[in-house]
């Protein structure tokens, strides 16, 4: 084995070339660094990606809820007023009909629109649900709700059908 002038052996394989690999390792780890960046702002889009789908998903549910009970409130609302048959005016007395205007009333014109009570105002939402009732029959109505989510943005609307017996 050969010795250099200090006295001590050379590193394996750097008696055959002592200059050729100087800088190389410098040049594999900047590559790699830079593979390894654009590997973690891909992670980290992907990251901010699914946060505003995640949002917008429980935004979606919010107004949903809300609409959902809009709806069921409304229903319940005509469901308790049995004794008026063909009229809810015990509802909002200033926008419904008398009951004769019933039977000049189209089937597209509604009853009355309100929104729901405060206390029944769903958290989180930016504006309480509506609901609007429309008569078809003289014992079905149609009733339609928005819920509107976080954001004026986001709104669902739902309807049924309630027939009084």
């Amino acid at each position: 084995m050969t010795t250099t002038d200090t006295g001590m052996t050379p590193a394996f394989g750097a008696a055959h070339a002592p200059n050729r690999q100087k800088g190389a390792i410098l040049v594999v780890s900047l590559i790699i660094l830079m593979i390894v960046t654009i590997l973690a702002l891909a992670g980290v889009q992907g990251v901010a990606l699914q946060g505003r789908a995640s949002a917008n998903a429980y935004d979606d549910n919010i107004s949903f809820q809300a609409a959902e009970t809009a709806l069921r409130w409304a229903e319940l609302e005509l469901m308790n007023h049995q004794d008026t048959v063909g009229t809810i005016e015990q509802f909002d007395a200033e926008t419904a009909p008398a009951p004769s205007e019933f039977a000049e009333k189209n089937y597209n014109e509604s009853i009355w629109q309100k929104e729901i009570p405060d206390a029944m105002k769903p958290a989180g939402v930016f504006a309480k649900p509506k609901v609007t009732v429309q008569q078809y029959d003289e014992n079905c109505f149609l009733v339609y709700s928005i819920g509107i989510g976080r954001s004026r943005a986001t709104q669902t609307v739902l309807n049924s059908v309630v027939c009084r017996e």
